[in-house]
């Protein structure tokens, strides 16, 4: 239950973000589905990489997965490296 809560703030979080399109409402479990709106997927994530945040995707569409090891505390720095990431694309 504490992943898919954290799952929802970081979608909540990340839907405030111009350059990423997702619905937080439809998130249930613990994995957040966000479509880029700007920048190639690949780059995105090579430099989520090199900001320590692990992501996956396809196309335009990114996938985070909230686990174990994921806790709330980190949800603002994952949502400021998005913002940090996608101005500079």
């Amino acid at each position: 239950a504490e992943d898919h809560d954290n799952a929802k703030l970081l979608a909540e979080g990340l839907a405030q973000i111009d350059e990423l399109a997702l619905d937080p409402g439809v998130v249930q479990t613990n994995m957040v589905f966000a479509r880029l709106t700007k920048g190639s997927w690949h780059e995105v994530i090579q430099r989520m990489r090199d900001e320590g945040v692990l992501l996956n995707g396809s196309r335009d569409v990114i996938r985070l997965v909230t686990h174990f090891d994921f806790k709330e505390q980190q949800i603002e720095p994952v949502v400021a490296a998005f913002t940090k990431v996608l101005q500079r694309s």
